[in-house]
């Protein structure tokens, strides 16, 4: 079965077109706008070696998700 991640992709995202590619401080973070009728969601693509994670993000940048949830961290989303 999904995961729960794969679950709320799928919730947010069906039918969703890509409105954006944005790297973030010219590091190894992609911000993947879509767009929705007129509902955008940005999904954060973090490449950075063991710690990588994707985060799902509404209008207002509020974390709606993530693929690895690591409470070990206390970091803040660019």
């Amino acid at each position: 079965p999904p995961s729960p991640f794969a679950m709320l992709l799928r919730k947010h995202l069906k039918g969703a077109r890509l409105k954006e590619i944005q790297t973030i401080d010219a590091d190894r973070i992609l911000c993947l706008t879509f767009l929705r009728g007129d509902e955008t969601c940005d999904l954060v693509l973090e490449l950075t070696g063991r710690h990588s994670n994707f985060f799902l993000l509404n209008p207002s940048k509020n974390l709606l998700g993530s693929w690895r949830k690591d409470s070990s961290q206390l970091r803040q989303l660019q």
